[in-house]
């Protein structure tokens, strides 16, 4: 009753950011995606790929150099925004991290603290390679059901666009290898909504595409 959530402006920032960037209108497309980065924490891993999809986006428009300081500073602004993030939660936290009750069920052998990071978990999936299919296969059925209930509104239109690939490559990176909790890969929670501004945007790029 009396929590606001404040990513519930997120359509009207990322929509709003992603028309200035058509319109090559730089300043207020960083004013707006910087507003979004502060919304959530976990909108910067969406960012970095929404950056990631405007490289390939320029390349093909050919216009990667006009564009690129402009991407470089989106990229920019992410790492600050996450380095800020670590620091505050350094300063009310002593153990930093991801807890372990938030990590999927497959890695909890390999891990010995309260939390753990990402680095980390990224280090013990190179160390132990078959894990990579266990996790993926963790809660499968709710995955994919979750996954074709996502994109059925724009009848998976919006999966052959850039924008949508590159938003969607560090979610499910996190969401389904590492996440243990179901509101990161279902729709119990807020998290995975974060998603749909950009599988819009992707959506009616691709449909632009169509003679």
């Amino acid at each position: 009753t009396y929590d606001f959530q404040e990513q519930i402006l997120l359509p009207l920032l990322i929509f709003g950011a992603y028309g200035y960037l058509e319109q090559k209108r730089w300043s207020r497309a960083l004013i707006l995606i910087a507003l979004a980065l502060l919304t959530n924490e976990f909108v910067v891993l969406l960012v970095f790929g929404f950056a990631g999809a405007l490289i390939i986006d320029a390349y093909r428009a050919g216009e990667l150099q006009e564009r690129a300081p402009v991407i470089g500073t989106i990229f920019g602004m992410a790492v600050a925004v996450r380095m800020l993030a670590g620091w505050v939660t350094n300063q009310f936290s002593e153990i930093a991290g991801i807890p372990i009750w938030a990590v999927a069920d497959p890695f909890h052998p390999y891990i010995e603290t309260y939390r753990t990071g990402v680095s980390d978990l990224i280090g013990v999936l190179l160390a132990n390679p078959t894990l990579i299919s266990e996790v993926l296969a963790f809660h499968g059925e709710d995955k994919a059901v979750f996954f074709v209930l996502l994109f059925v509104p724009v009848l998976f239109l919006a999966l052959s666009d850039e924008i949508t690939l590159g938003t969607l490559a560090p979610f499910v990176g996190f969401a389904w290898v590492v996440a243990g909790g179901v509101h990161y890969y279902t729709f119990g929670a807020h998290y995975p909504l974060y998603l749909l501004p950009f599988i819009y945007i992707g959506a009616i790029r691709a449909a632009n595409r169509i003679d």
